[in-house]
């Protein structure tokens, strides 16, 4: 019987730590959202060649975060508090989230982490058991989910867009909830994300 691989994801930081250095290159203002959108499609393409290349038959997508798949999760369900829906576009957005803005800089995992400033990032906190930590998503009573960026399809060009998404990882709705501060997880929310994710 043939055996068939697959993998739940690959390390999205580069083989030399590309993707670390095009996000200092932008934050730092010396290259722009449409280099560093660049940078990150060519990181996604060399994993999956490398991926298929070392005989992986399913090489899934969207495992690939500019910094961490919750706080991506956050931005696709439009999970925004309303302080930093007025930083701008949705990437600076994203990364105030993230890191804040205007603050006191401090190193976690290889990203700034920021504090104090006119904007504070989030809090971040332990994946379950793991020194991985994510962006602890920001929840409020009366919180509901829109579509606020469709990234699973916006990171695939659309040739590659049926191959890939019929891969695609996703952080389930259970895993998501557990991540939720500020809100208390009842029945309306268990229906709200549900029929999200439906």
């Amino acid at each position: 019987m043939p055996v068939t691989i697959a993998t739940l994801g690959f390390p999205r930081i580069g083989q030399r730590r590309e993707l670390k250095f095009a996000l200092e290159r932008y934050w730092s203002g010396k290259s722009g959202a449409e280099a560093l959108q660049g940078e990150a499609r060519a990181l996604r393409a060399a994993a999956w060649s490398r991926q298929g290349s070392l005989g992986v038959d399913h090489v899934p997508s969207n495992d690939f975060s500019l910094y961490d798949h919750v706080l991506d999760m956050s931005a696709v369900l439009g999970a925004v508090p309303p302080a930093y829906r007025a930083v701008g576009n949705p990437l600076d957005t994203y990364f105030a989230m993230a890191r804040g803005r205007g603050a006191v800089i401090e190193e976690c995992q290889g990203h700034s982490h920021s504090h104090g400033g006119d904007l504070p990032a989030q809090e971040m906190t332990k994946w379950f058991d793991t020194n991985y930590h994510y962006v602890v998503p920001r929840l409020s009573p009366g919180q509901t989910f829109e579509l606020g960026t469709d990234k699973m399809a916006a990171d695939f060009t659309p040739e590659e867009q049926r191959e890939r998404l019929e891969k695609a990882w996703q952080l389930g709705r259970w895993n998501l909830q557990s991540c939720f501060r500020d809100i208390t997880i009842n029945e309306d929310t268990n229906r709200m994300v549900a029929d999200f994710f439906a």
